[in-house]
C-alpha cells in the first residue's frame, strides 16, 4: 500500500482552484492546505475542501 502524497496549492486564482479540485479528487493525493495572499480566495477554496488556509507559503514549509 503506497502513501498518499500530501499537497498544498500555492496561489488559488483560476488555475489554482482547478488544481485544488483535481488534487482533492485524486485517490493518491491528499490536499492539506491552500496558500494565497488574497485571504478571501484562500478561505473560499479551503472551506470547499476542508483544508488549512495560509497567506504565506513559508508557513507550510517545515
Amino acid at each position: 500500500m503506497s502513501q498518499l502524497l500530501k499537497v498544498a496549492v500555492v496561489g488559488v486564482g483560476h488555475l489554482g482552484k482547478w488544481h485544488a479540485d483535481k488534487y482533492a479528487a485524486a485517490s493518491d493525493c491528499e490536499l492539506v492546505a491552500v496558500v494565497d495572499n488574497n485571504t478571501a480566495n484562500a478561505r473560499e477554496v479551503a472551506q470547499k475542501h476542508g483544508v488549512e488556509v495560509y497567506s504565506n507559503y513559508r508557513d507550510i514549509i517545515p
